[in-house]
């Protein structure tokens, strides 16, 4: 059961500078279909959320989509779509500091024999939890950090 896409793909729809008669007309629904869609009353399939992502121009939809179900709640983490580029680059930033300091010696011991035996299971657990996991968010949120597109007006100076 999708729990909040519906509101991602409002939004997306509104960022985009659709109206829903464009929208709907663009992804081939009735207005009343888009409607459920974004109000909730009706789930996404895998091939709308494809077409939305490409009509909308937002890859991320398909990240919010796979991750409102079941097994991606259980594993992908959740992204803030609201952060700005410079905290996502220093977040990525961070992720990887912690990792090639605390994290990625250790890996390379756990991963010399190519098995996690019982005395690894724990550490691992917490690299996975601590590093990989945190990693995974950073890199994700880059990836789909909304670039906002420069006003050429605003450097403009004055004469």
């Amino acid at each position: 059961m999708q729990t909040y896409f519906h509101t991602v793909i409002k939004d997306s729809r509104l960022k985009a500078g659709l109206s829903k008669v464009t929208a709907a007309r663009l992804l081939s629904v009735s207005e009343r279909t888009l409607a459920s869609y974004e109000n909730g009353s009706v789930g996404v399939d895998d091939e709308m959320a494809v077409r939305m992502a490409q009509v909308y121009k937002c890859p991320a939809i398909i990240y919010y989509w796979t991750q409102d179900n079941a097994c991606g709640r259980m594993w992908l983490p959740k992204i803030d779509n609201n952060c700005c580029l410079s905290q996502n680059i220093l977040s990525s930033f961070a992720s990887v500091s912690a990792m090639q300091k605390d994290y990625i010696p250790q890996l390379v011991v756990i991963g010399q024999d190519n098995k996690i035996d019982g005395i690894e299971q724990g550490l691992f657990v917490k690299i996975r939890e601590k590093g990989l996991k945190p990693l995974m968010k950073s890199t994700i949120s880059l990836l789909f950090t909304a670039i906002k597109k420069a006003d050429p007006l605003k450097n403009r100076s004055a004469f």
